[in-house]
């Protein structure tokens, strides 16, 4: 069950300057730092092992998400799956509320069409591997530039997500959105994988209503 208990809201602000989906991060400064496990039912990460930085802005055109993650040890395959490597996953909710705010299992977000109504990137350092499971959301990821890029501690990443297909879903100019983000660490040579959540994860046993909220200033 869902819990109804308030939610911080977060400020998202229109950036000083261009932004270059190119995932160059010299433009940016990153605010929110993830280095303990947000969802409180999923493993906890090490720091040492895995961790993120993000930030996000927007302009006219775009809503601007950006990350540097820290990871010791890339696993990266085209032979692999989106959701079989490192990489990052980045959900934005732009529908009103009550839709918005609520929570899902994942299997029933994807069988009643809502995770197809958000704005969904998962970003990988080589193109991955195709997975029927993931073709629904082949349009919304093909609207979506993102770069991602090789860092000595591990990638950084920049994605656009246009303002027309945040406009499209709130009914109007956007002015709330609800972010999910989330990095899957895997470790060569070892078996199984980490998840490190931002926040309680919408789609797992222990969601909270509303986080992740952010309002344009």
């Amino acid at each position: 069950e869902t819990a109804l208990l308030p939610q911080r809201r977060f400020d998202v602000n229109k950036v000083l300057r261009a932004v270059r989906v190119d995932a160059d991060l010299s433009e940016w400064s990153l605010p929110y730092s993830v280095t303990r496990q947000g969802d409180i039912t999923s493993p906890q990460a090490d720091p040492a092992d895995v961790s993120f930085s993000f930030g996000l802005g927007y302009d006219a055109q775009n809503l601007y998400f950006a990350a540097d993650v820290i990871d010791d040890s890339i696993v990266a395959s085209s032979d692999r799956t989106a959701f079989e490597q490192d990489g990052i996953v980045i959900a934005v909710d732009a529908r009103p509320d009550p839709e918005r705010s609520a929570n899902e299992s994942l299997e029933a977000a994807v069988e009643s069409g809502n995770l197809a109504r958000l704005a969904v990137a998962l970003i990988t350092l080589v193109p991955e591997r195709p997975a029927p499971i993931l073709d629904f959301l082949k349009d919304v990821r093909a609207a979506i530039p993102t770069a991602i890029r090789r860092t000595s501690t591990g990638y950084s990443v920049e994605m656009a997500v246009p303002a027309a297909m945040l406009n499209q879903r709130q009914g109007k100019d956007w002015e709330m959105i609800r972010v999910s983000i989330y990095v899957n660490d895997f470790d060569d040579g070892e078996r199984g994988f980490t998840t490190l959540h931002w926040q309680p994860n919408r789609f797992g046993d222990a969601p909270l209503a509303g986080t992740g909220t952010f309002v344009r200033r």
